[in-house]
């Protein structure tokens, strides 16, 4: 994310809104679901996420270390849906239940402190 000085302002305050009040329109949920699908079928033949898995796998079942890191059409949303799960409530649970300003950070950086 790029911000002019002078925008810098409103543009993080809008940026932030992303964060503190999420609109879960359900034509922009299936377009993340797809880009998301999209970027984890790219990283399944790169040999460093590969090798990642495999140490992953590894891991104690117990420890989040071992789990399905990346996420794609059938663990979002097919997979939920055929079990009775609908994908945009969990969505919103999840945010009500895990999203909390006082786990979040912002790194940003310019020309000025």
């Amino acid at each position: 994310l790029y911000l002019s000085e002078s925008g810098a302002a409103e543009g993080l305050d809008r940026f932030a809104d992303f964060f503190r009040a999420p609109l879960f329109d359900e034509h922009f949920v299936a377009k993340e679901v797809n880009a998301i699908d999209s970027e984890h079928a790219k990283n399944v033949q790169d040999p460093g996420r590969r090798i990642y898995e495999v140490m992953s796998s590894l891991a104690d079942p117990s420890s989040p270390v071992g789990r399905f890191h990346t996420g794609d059409a059938e663990t979002l949303y097919i997979g939920p849906k055929n079990s009775g799960i609908e994908p945009m409530k969990a969505l919103k649970r999840h945010f009500a239940q895990h999203y909390c300003p006082a786990r979040m950070r912002l790194v940003s950086f310019g020309s000025k402190p």
